[in-house]
């Protein structure tokens, strides 16, 4: 859904953790060799900025593969 946009990503999980029978959030983030890191995107600041009610877990995989998901 939110894949290479992660402005998406924050405005989904901005969204979702509304949701009252939600218990957390995981991200599967492929870090991937064209220069689109979890660090060097603005997931951190995003999720430290925000005050979340609910976790959420960022999962970080070198590989895109069907069975990270």
């Amino acid at each position: 859904m939110t894949y290479k946009r992660p402005s998406y990503l924050m405005i989904a999980i901005r969204h979702l953790i509304h949701a009252p029978s939600l218990n957390k959030i995981v991200v599967i983030w492929n870090d991937d060799e064209q220069g689109r890191s979890y660090a060097s995107s603005h997931m951190p600041h995003f999720l430290r900025q925000h005050k979340l009610s609910k976790p959420v877990e960022v999962v970080v995989t070198r590989t895109n593969d069907v069975t990270n998901r």
